[in-house]
Parts: structure tokens; C-alpha cells; sequence
């Protein structure tokens, strides 16, 4: 079992959490990678290019590219109205969480780049946007 904390640069050390486990115990193997969740998604995607042996993954519930975080159709719009109360604050409050900000995800390879850099077959389900919903591939 991974055990994933949330240090300074958490999808940096889940993916580094996530090499050591398949090289310690697979190497040399073939290996298909599955990940679900926007945090797992993100560590697996970081991980992608430093398998030898990966011939596949599967991606769901996560975010396709970073852009993915500011596509907010529902709430993007409400985010930006003046309120004199919080009473109905999930409605405009769809924001980037605070602890993907030290990853410094947006200026390095975006997602589409991490997966063009295996040889690895890929299946993408229930794409996430900023509003953190879920739509198909």
C-alpha cells in the first residue's frame, strides 16, 4: 500500500512514491498503470514517461491538461459576484486547491506532454473540469 502525505510538492513525491513501488517490485515486467482521482491522476501522469515496462494506463476522475482547472463553465461567472454573505459559498468557490500551487505544475510539461512521452496504450474516463465535474473523454 502507497501511503501519500501532503508534503511541499506532494504530486512530485506521489509520483516519485509511485516509481520507487513499481520499480522495487515490477522491474522488468510489463505494467499497466491505473489511476482514479484528480490527485492520483496528476501523480500517475508525472510518472508516465519513467516506465520501461508500462503498456498501459487508464486515467479516471482526474484532470486531461491543466487548462482542465480554469475551464469552469457553471461557476466561473458567479465566482465574480460581490456577496455580503458566505451562506452559499460552494456555488462560486471552485478554486485551484491551495496545495497544488507549490507543485509549479503550469510551468513545466503539461499532461498531454507527460503521455506522448510513453509508448504506453491510454484510456482516459470521466475528464474533470474546474467546476470538478466529470464529463467523458
Amino acid at each position: 500500500m502507497l501511503c501519500f502525505h501532503l508534503p511541499e510538492d506532494f504530486v512530485k513525491d506521489a509520483a516519485g512514491r509511485i516509481k520507487h513501488f513499481v520499480a522495487s517490485l515490477f522491474e522488468g515486467r510489463p505494467i499497466a498503470l491505473i489511476a482514479r482521482g484528480p490527485n492520483a491522476v496528476l501523480a500517475a501522469a508525472r510518472a508516465l514517461p519513467h516506465f520501461s515496462g508500462l503498456e498501459s494506463y487508464a486515467f479516471d476522475e482526474g484532470f486531461q491538461n491543466y487548462r482542465d482547472f480554469l475551464n469552469r463553465p457553471n461557476s466561473l461567472e458567479i465566482s465574480y459576484q460581490l456577496r455580503k454573505d458566505n451562506s452559499d459559498r460552494f456555488a462560486y468557490d471552485h478554486e485551484i486547491p491551495f496545495f497544488y500551487v507549490p507543485w509549479k505544475g503550469l510551468l513545466g510539461p503539461d499532461i498531454p506532454d507527460l503521455v506522448k512521452a510513453t509508448k504506453a496504450r491510454g484510456t482516459w474516463e470521466g475528464v474533470m473540469n474546474g467546476d470538478w465535474e466529470t464529463r467523458g473523454p
